[in-house]
Order: C-alpha cells, then sequence, then structure tokens
C-alpha cells in the first residue's frame, strides 16, 4: 500500500461500542490503478484516499477521514474540546435569517457550524468567549480584532484563533432580496436547512440550497440572482475594499481554505488548504494528523495556492461607494443592480452577460461541458 501498488488491501479498524468495549472490524478495499500505481482508495463506496489528498510547505492540503464529516469552517479541531476548550463558531439562525457566532463544548454541537456562511456574523458572543479558552473561528478582520483584545487582557494563549480565506462581506439587503426570491419558490421565508454550498453536482458546481417541509430550491451561481451579484463585488462591505488583514496582516494561527485552481480542477470531492502561521497553529494540526482527522499530505508552494485566491484589493472604488449610497437611499435591489452593471468596465459587462447566459444551459448539462473542459 505505501508503495502504491494497485490492488485489493484488507484494513483493519477498532470500533468502540457504546459500553465502551472496543470491537475490531476488517474490510477489504480496492486501490484503483492509474498507469503503474494506484491513484485512489475507495471504501463503502467513499474515497478514503486519493492523490489529491495532501499537505504543503507552509500550506497543508489535507484529506479528511470518514469519521470527520464537520466541514473545515465548522471547528473540526474537536481533539481539544475535551480538555477544557470552548469551540465558537459561526452558526445560520434559520428563526432570523442571519449569521451568528456561537460558543460549544461538546462534538454533537459542533454540527450546526458546518457548511459556509457568505453573510456577516453576529459576534456579541465574542464578549463571553474570550473569559474561557477555547478555539474561534472568524473572517480575517473579526480574529485580527478579537487578537487585540485577548493581547490586551493578557490571555491570547489561551486560544487557538482560526481563520477563513475572506471574499468579502456582502450587504444584508442582499441577502434578505434573496431570501425573497427563495420564499416565493418554496412558499416559506422559514426554513428547515439552508446551506450556501451545498455541492449538487460536485465541488466546483456548488448552489444554496434551501429546504422547506417536501420542497427545497437550488440556487446555481451561474443563475442564482445572490450568486451573481455577491461576485460582482458592488455590494461588499466599504470595509471588505480597505481590507488589511484578508492577504498577508493576519493574527491567527491558523487559516482554511479551499484548495481552487488548475491543480485540483478534476477532483470533485474538494481539497482543503491549511496554512499553519504559528507554531502553536502548526501542533494543532500536527496533533490532527496523529490522531488520524486527517489521512494524507504532501507539501505545496504558497504562490501556486495563493494565485487563486481572491485576497487582493478591489478596483471600482468610486463606483462602490456610490452603490453603497444608492443601497442606504433604496430598497429596490434590482435597480441598484442595473443602475452599476452599466458602468462596470466592457470586459467585466461582458463576463458577467456570459456567465448569466449560461444559466440558461440545464445543471446537469452545464456540469458535464465543465468537466470535459477541466480534463
Amino acid at each position: 500500500f505505501e508503495a502504491r501498488k494497485a490492488g485489493t488491501y484488507t484494513v483493519s479498524f477498532k470500533i468502540k461500542t457504546t459500553s465502551g468495549a472496543f470491537v475490531k472490524k476488517s474490510f477489504k478495499v480496492f486501490a484503483s490503478n492509474g498507469y503503474a500505481e494506484f491513484k485512489s482508495v475507495k471504501f463503502g463506496g467513499q474515497t478514503i484516499y486519493s492523490e489529491n489528498a495532501k499537505l504543503k510547505k507552509k500550506v497543508r492540503v489535507i484529506k479528511e477521514t470518514l469519521n470527520s464529516k464537520i466541514s473545515k469552517k465548522s471547528g473540526r479541531f474537536y481533539v481539544k474540546a475535551n480538555k477544557g476548550y470552548k469551540v465558537t463558531g459561526v452558526c445560520y439562525d434559520l428563526e432570523n435569517n442571519i449569521a451568528c457566532h456561537k460558543s460549544v463544548s461538546s462534538e454533537k454541537e459542533l454540527r450546526c457550524f458546518a457548511g459556509s456562511k457568505y453573510l456577516q456574523s453576529n459576534s456579541q458572543v465574542f464578549r463571553e468567549a474570550v473569559k474561557e479558552k477555547g478555539f474561534v473561528f472568524g473572517t480575517p478582520c473579526q480574529i485580527a480584532g478579537l487578537h487585540k483584545v485577548l493581547s490586551g487582557n493578557g490571555n491570547r494563549d489561551d486560544f487557538i484563533l482560526i481563520e477563513i480565506f475572506c471574499h468579502g462581506i456582502p450587504s444584508y439587503k442582499l441577502w434578505d432580496e434573496e431570501v425573497k426570491i427563495i420564499s416565493k419558490k418554496i412558499g416559506s421565508n422559514r426554513f428547515d436547512d439552508l446551506k450556501f454550498r451545498y455541492k449538487k453536482n460536485d465541488w466546483h458546481m456548488y448552489c444554496i440550497r434551501a429546504q422547506k417541509d417536501e420542497k427545497s430550491y437550488y440556487g446555481e451561481r451561474e443563475k442564482d440572482f445572490f450568486w451573481q451579484v455577491y461576485f460582482e463585488d458592488m455590494m461588499l462591505s466599504a470595509s471588505c475594499y480597505e481590507c488589511r488583514h484578508r492577504k498577508d496582516n493576519s493574527y491567527a494561527d491558523i487559516r482554511l481554505g479551499d484548495y481552487w485552481g488548475k491543480k485540483h480542477s478534476n477532483n470533485s470531492e474538494g481539497v482543503s488548504a491549511v496554512f499553519c502561521l504559528t507554531e502553536k497553529g502548526k501542533q494543532i494540526i500536527d496533533e490532527l494528523i496523529q490522531k488520524g482527522d486527517v489521512i494524507e499530505l504532501e507539501k505545496t508552494d504558497n504562490d501556486e495556492m495563493l494565485r487563486y485566491q481572491n485576497i487582493q484589493g478591489y478596483q471600482q472604488d468610486t463606483l462602490h461607494s456610490e452603490v453603497l449610497e444608492l443601497l442606504k437611499a433604496s430598497d429596490d435591489i434590482g435597480k441598484v443592480v442595473k443602475y452599476y452593471r452599466r458602468k462596470l468596465p466592457l470586459k467585466k459587462r461582458v463576463k458577467g452577460l456570459l456567465l448569466r447566459t449560461s444559466g440558461i444551459i440545464p445543471g446537469n448539462i452545464r456540469y458535464m461541458i465543465k468537466k470535459k473542459i477541466r480534463i
């Protein structure tokens, strides 16, 4: 197996039962042949090894094991939760349709943090969170502010701060408009479940999924109003345009993100990049590796990974300022969108038009076309 020979292997597991006893079970796994070496291993229909699972230089690219289903932005570091550490992360408040920070102390409670939330979170819980040691997840600007508070309190060493690669935070007026659109489709603005990055086809073709009773809404990036406007960058917060922390002015111990780019363009499940920014952050990742929460590691080049992250500044400062003023004066989001799209540079207007037009193509066909292009 270590020599990467294709074939069938026996993998043994020790499973802890509810009584506390350990039961040993063995399973056969098949390593598929990719030329002279195997490239993936499947168990129970799921890939448990892939050549795409890597950890690199300062950037660590990780593949989670079968029993680690909580997302990278969720507070997956529950190895410390049993040692007196609380975990503070972001959940989506289905009652009020907002994102908010919450502190939890058990693995079961971590599940509410799973998945991305493309909204500014209510972080009032930080006032209490700073009193007890723990893990805290947030955007780079939130982590920078929290770092300064903790340093001033003299208890920064009691915390592990984890930030995400951040594209920017949109106006809640945009999200409120999206909620109205979804409500018309499924007949309610109170959802049973909502995911911003639901992998309907694969990692590269995510969509918003909202569910209510037996009804579901799928908002694909090419067709969905929220995604279209969000990635045009005109309704992001003013502070996002001037943010110093999105690029390299970080106060976190760890930074997490998707490993976008050509390198993993054919990976459908998703690959995570992990920057260990402090020795403490490195120790945490090493502990996860030892405990089997990540199963494959390899080194990569920082620049290669960062090339595909949106960490640079934005260019349309004057137009962006006009848009924010219009948003303050009007609740007609559609009118504001039409206004700024007419004023965008020609190249960006054409690109946006092509993207929106591609939404006419059925999602499954669009997925097949994109997959062929990636190959």
